[in-house]
């Protein structure tokens, strides 16, 4: 079965491997590694038997005192996608916005509309997510808290 943890260091080739599959201009080792090291990465990983298997991540942030969150990034190997595993990593932030007792905290996805395929707006769409600002190249998405 598949579960969620913080990505460790020992991640990090595994997390690459899904970042450079996931995105069109892919973050450095260095940046993914100063992620892990702050706590920002979350990983959605599985035991097969063979080792532990990284099937996604989502980098995030708490990003003020009322505990809403931003999302940078978030990316499923290829061979994973289509299973739940975005969706379980994207819930496990929603549930943990406003720490899981502020129903009026949201949570916020920075994307890079170069980096970020099509596919990412119904998956957004799908989390209740809708455009909340637009500058350059950045769009921000932003899901308030209570929406189901």
């Amino acid at each position: 079965d598949a579960r969620l943890k913080f990505a460790s260091v020992d991640d990090l080739s595994e997390c690459m491997e899904v970042e450079y599959l996931s995105h069109v201009d892919p973050l450095s080792p260095e940046i993914f590694l100063h992620l892990i090291k702050q706590k920002q990465i979350l990983t959605c990983i599985i035991d097969d038997g063979a080792g532990v298997q990284v099937l996604g991540y989502i980098a995030y942030t708490y990003c003020d005192a009322e505990l809403n969150i931003l999302i940078t990034r978030i990316a499923v190997h290829p061979s994973s996608r289509e299973r739940g595993i975005g969706s379980m990593l994207m819930q496990h932030c929603i549930d943990n916005a406003g720490g899981g007792v502020n129903s009026d905290a949201f949570v916020e996805f920075v994307m890079i509309p170069n980096d970020a395929p099509i596919a990412a707006m119904p998956f957004l769409s799908h989390h209740n997510f809708r455009m909340h600002k637009h500058a350059g190249c950045v769009a921000v998405y932003r899901r308030c808290g209570g929406e189901t």
